[in-house]
């Protein structure tokens, strides 16, 4: 023996350095090399925040909000959804914001209040 744990060899497909062990999936393919020079990542398309309601317009159902990371700054006009009674939009209540694009602030919707 040769010291091994099997006394049988394994059995393999082809020959050469792309052989491979019968019942094994096949290697993965090598990364495509583009041309391009930015990194890929990976990113979540949606982007959750919390928020104070500032301000809130009930005609154009929108809000004035402070992210609670940013609280010095407002972002007015954030849509608000019409799933949520006006009677709970009061100034200082707690927010859940949804950014569609987390780098364009204008592109975000307040989903809810708690």
């Amino acid at each position: 023996m040769d010291g091994s744990l099997s006394s049988t060899p394994r059995r393999r497909r082809g020959n050469g350095p792309t052989a491979r062990a019968v019942g094994h999936a096949p290697a993965r393919p090598a990364p495509h090399r583009g041309d391009h020079t930015a990194r890929h990542t990976r990113e979540t398309p949606l982007a959750r925040e919390h928020a104070a309601i500032v301000a809130f317009d009930a005609a154009r159902y929108t809000a004035t909000i402070a992210l609670a990371r940013s609280p010095d700054v407002a972002l007015p006009d954030v849509p608000v959804s019409r799933a949520i009674p006006a009677a709970l939009l009061v100034p200082g209540a707690a927010a859940a914001v949804l950014f569609f694009d987390r780098y364009d602030p204008s592109d975000a919707m307040v989903v809810g209040v708690h």
